[in-house]
């Protein structure tokens, strides 16, 4: 039988599993109903072409911003395809945007038991960084979607939990259980490779990078190396290579590109990773406040690169997101190298500071832009350097302070979360309303955009339009401007009939080229969320003239 002391810290365990588990629910669930939003539409054509060829699922023809293009130099592994493809079925394959958000809510529930469980390993307050992570606005909106972002972080955080776990206490049957989310984060994404290489250090730092160990971290490697070359073996090139092709037909290594980036990465980072009025209110309290000066002159600086047509008020808020971030990094490494009670870096604070590291460099050098929600795989980290700083400086948590900062990110996520719900209704709405009025008999039609714009006109009958696409006389045509919608060569045989513009109630805005904001990308602004009380959206629609 389990003594007092032993039933204690299970109770308290159950306690705080149920509130994290209670809480991730109350915030996701009212958003299932969300329209199939930017990048969905093409893990939705991958699970679809499952059916049809289940082992190479990316080998699909697709037309991508007017041109002709195969979906193997996709992103990411097929991984949640294959997950979506598997749940089709339920709706006799037709796409449910209730039912299949709600499947997906596993993942925002499985990172919050995988990271309470890690973060138990490195502050002493796990419940209230679980609460913290859980309630980021970056999850809370990219949650709402079927993108890889949340159920990549969710491996990942499951196979660093396991792995972790099981090495502190030597449990090796956890440990070879972390193969299995470890392979799916890297099949999710190929960030997840530095999941691996994150927990091969922390095996060295123990001293415990054996045979055992070894095998472990390098199977999903070897397991993603066969899938690379099965790829080799049915089109003649992997499917990294084709990759890596079509970002540097993009451009990908410009100059100009990598710092845009970098500002972006600090912005969302001073904004909705910690917001920067909680960092300030840290960094202020140092001597003399020098961090704070150096952190301000750098985001006034990013902020001359992008001056172009920003308003005094985006530059300012831009000035202090940037200046946030920048703050937010130098002030967890700082206090953690200079803390009295230590002389040099734990292996626990090496470990947090490589992977904080590791994301940072990812977001700026590996992705086209940037975009917040490929910070999700650094906030783990960010959270538990902070509250291991402030544990060090000031010893228990203050409840003002992290009951503010719960509070103000909540109202922040949630905001963000309806704005986006809004945002993706519009697609869905614009679709529906122009077959009402144009194509009410399902009369072919052709239409230019992307992202939701491009699955709900394609679900009413429509073509999307290349570069070589010619249409019959009297056939219409629409056109979405925020959803990449282009001019061709043949638009010059088209007759003009109407302009519709689309609002949303919400004044906050996540991609938005009049308000600069890019939370989604920063093709759009480097601002990650903005105020407008402007038309998100407009669509032109015409008819091929009559010969």
């Amino acid at each position: 039988m389990q003594s007092a002391e032993q039933r204690l810290p299970s109770r308290r365990t159950a306690r705080d599993l149920t509130l994290l588990i209670a809480l991730t629910l109350t915030i996701h669930v009212p958003f299932i109903g969300q329209a199939f939003h930017l990048d969905d539409v093409y893990y939705l054509d991958v699970a679809r072409n499952v059916f049809r060829n289940p082992l190479f699922p990316l080998d699909l023809q697709s037309v991508f911003e007017g041109k002709h293009l195969t979906l193997w130099a996709h992103s990411h592994p097929p991984l949640n395809s294959y997950l979506i493809a598997a749940l089709l079925p339920v709706t006799n394959r037709r796409p449910s945007e209730n039912f299949l958000h709600a499947c997906f809510l596993v993942f925002p529930v499985l990172i919050a038991v995988a990271f309470y469980f890690l973060a138990r390993q490195f502050v002493t307050m796990p419940l209230l960084a679980t609460a913290l992570l859980v309630t980021n606005p970056i999850l809370m909106v990219c949650a709402h979607t079927l993108m890889t972002d949340v159920p990549h972080l969710a491996m990942w955080l499951s196979g660093t939990a396991l792995f972790v776990i099981g090495m502190e206490n030597d449990r090796s049957k956890m440990i070879y259980a972390s193969v299995i989310p470890l392979t799916a984060a890297c099949f999710y994404a190929y960030q997840g490779l530095g999941a691996i290489l994150l927990l091969a250090f922390f095996a060295l730092s123990r001293k415990r990078l054996r045979s055992r160990e070894i095998l472990i971290l390098c199977l999903p490697v070897l397991i993603l190396a066969a899938w690379q070359f099965s790829g080799y073996v049915h089109r003649g090139t992997v499917y990294m290579s084709a990759m890596f092709g079509e970002l540097g037909r993009r451009g990908w290594w410009q100059p100009a590109l990598k710092l845009k980036a970098a500002i972006t990465t600090f912005s969302y980072l001073g904004a909705i990773v910690v917001p920067f009025p909680f960092v300030f209110c840290r960094t202020l309290r140092r001597p003399k406040g020098l961090l704070i000066y150096i952190a301000l002159a750098l985001g006034t600086l990013a902020a001359y690169f992008e001056r172009s047509d920003y308003s005094w008020l985006q530059q300012v808020f831009l000035v202090a997101c940037v200046s946030g971030g920048i703050a937010l990094v130098g002030w967890t490494l700082r206090c953690l190298t200079t803390a009295s009670s230590i002389t040099k870096l734990s292996s626990d604070d090496l470990f947090l500071c490589l992977w904080l590291a590791g994301m940072l460099i990812a977001c700026v050098t590996v992705f086209l832009g940037g975009s917040a929600r490929y910070l999700l795989p650094a906030c783990p980290a960010v959270l538990l350097l902070f509250l291991r700083a402030y544990e060090r400086q000031n010893g228990s948590p203050s409840r003002a302070f992290y009951g503010s900062w719960l509070a103000a990110q909540l109202v922040l996520g949630l905001s963000l979360a309806q704005a986006d719900y809004q945002f993706a209704g519009v697609a869905r709405r614009e679709a529906y309303e122009f077959q009402r009025g144009y194509v009410p008999n399902h009369q072919p039609f052709l239409f230019s955009g992307e992202w939701g714009f491009r699955y709900y006109m394609i679900s009413v009958g429509g073509e999307i339009m290349a570069e070589d696409t010619t249409g019959s006389p009297g056939d219409p045509v629409v056109k979405s401007r925020l959803s990449l919608g282009r001019s061709y060569d043949f638009d010059r045989f088209l007759e003009p009939l109407e302009r519709r513009s689309y609002r949303i109630r919400s004044p906050l805005r996540l991609l938005d080229v009049h308000a600069h904001a890019g939370f989604w990308s920063d093709g759009w602004g480097v601002l990650p969320f903005w105020f407008s009380r402007e038309d998100l959206d407009e669509i032109s629609i015409y008819r091929v003239k009559l010969q």
